[in-house]
């Protein structure tokens, strides 16, 4: 079985689709600014968000932001608030919106064709790139997951042996042929997974599309769906989206590496300070960590008093999640830093603060 980009197909209105509710209005607000404003103006952008839970003001915020970074955009909000069938286990902040996706073929009836984003990323290409790929027999588009290599590692259900090292993909970032999607019935069987007491999903509807989408789909490079949290450095420094995938969201923790610079830079562009965003928005614990990894990563001396600490907490634990939580942390803390390829990434800044003034004066 082959997995490869298909050859471009231009096609004029680009279809694109993201959700959030109100606690991830930032996100939301961001992933649509960011990929508006890389689209060429004659392009016409329909952006349809999975409405969970959004205010008036934030849906006229955003309305207005589209109608200010793309003079040809349009954007349709579609409730899911009541989405999810009863039994079925809430995502992440007891949200629907992790299964919202798997609703995209009845919420968008009339369309054939979307891509589809989480609401934290940050897009830096132009999507239409992305739009333009012809799926040919795929019936999705996808990055491979950076923490799961194959379908082995999280499954809804039974696989062959040959199923078994399918590659498996993130659903954040997907090119979506909606019409395969309902002819091979994605929500029916989606559904009767979601009912099913013995069915495991861990990753919620992550887990269940893997499944139903074995053998179709097509693998496209990193750069669409970077999850890592070094850039990669040098000749191969292409990055065309960011996803925020922990829970260390860039509107609610002040980080100091590379993407999250990215995205305050972004916002300081669009919006204004965002040192005034965290604090209006309640997230003044999370600049205050954020702060704190940044001091400690930078000064050694404060490096190795704060090791030392956690070094000290890993031995009394008992707490196997806690354990592996701080090995993590002990182990980034403790590599040396990489000079170069931190001059590569301020580069890499540069060129992107003014590729993003151009794209906003666009």
């Amino acid at each position: 079985m082959k997995y490869s980009v298909p050859a471009p197909h231009h096609s004029d209105s680009v279809h694109l689709v993201t959700g959030g509710d109100r606690r991830y209005f930032q996100g939301i607000q961001m992933t649509v600014a960011s990929a508006l404003m890389r689209i060429p103006s004659n392009r016409h952008v329909v952006f349809h968000i999975l409405d969970g839970g959004l205010t008036d003001d934030n849906r006229r915020s955003l309305e207005s932001l589209a109608s200010q970074l793309h003079q040809y955009s349009t954007l349709n909000f579609h409730d899911v608030s009541e989405i999810l069938p009863q039994g079925a286990t809430p995502g992440p902040g007891n949200s629907v919106i992790a299964y919202g996706r798997i609703w995209m073929g009845s919420l968008l009836s009339d369309i054939d064709k979307v891509i589809y984003l989480d609401s934290d990323t940050l897009v830096l290409g132009d999507l239409s790139h992305l739009w333009d790929i012809d799926l040919q027999e795929y019936s999705t588009l996808a990055c491979s997951d950076i923490k799961i290599a194959s379908l082995s590692g999280d499954t809804a259900g039974p696989l062959s042996e040959n199923e078994k090292s399918l590659p498996y993909f993130n659903s954040g970032v997907l090119v979506v042929d909606l019409s395969k999607w309902r002819e091979i019935q994605i929500e029916r069987r989606a559904l009767d997974l979601i009912a099913d007491p013995k069915c495991t999903y861990r990753w919620h509807d992550q887990t269940i599309l893997n499944y139903l989408l074995r053998g179709t789909i097509g693998v496209i490079p990193a750069e669409w769906n970077w999850m890592a949290r070094d850039f990669p450095t040098g000749d191969n420094l292409s990055v065309n989206l960011i996803h925020y995938t922990n829970s260390n969201k860039p509107w609610n923790y002040w980080g100091n590496d590379l993407r999250f610079q990215l995205w305050r830079e972004t916002y300081r562009v669009l919006f204004g300070s965002p040192l005034r965003m965290f604090v209006t928005a309640g997230a003044s614990q999370g600049l205050a960590c954020g702060l704190f990894d940044s001091a400690v990563e930078h000064f050694s001396p404060l490096r190795s008093i704060y090791l030392g600490c956690l070094k000290t907490i890993l031995l009394l634990s008992s707490d196997s999640n806690k354990k592996g939580v701080l090995n993590q942390k002990i182990k980034f803390l403790s590599r040396l830093r990489n000079t170069d390829s931190e001059a590569d990434q301020m580069n890499f800044l540069k060129k992107f603060q003014k590729d993003l003034l151009s794209a906003v004066n666009k």
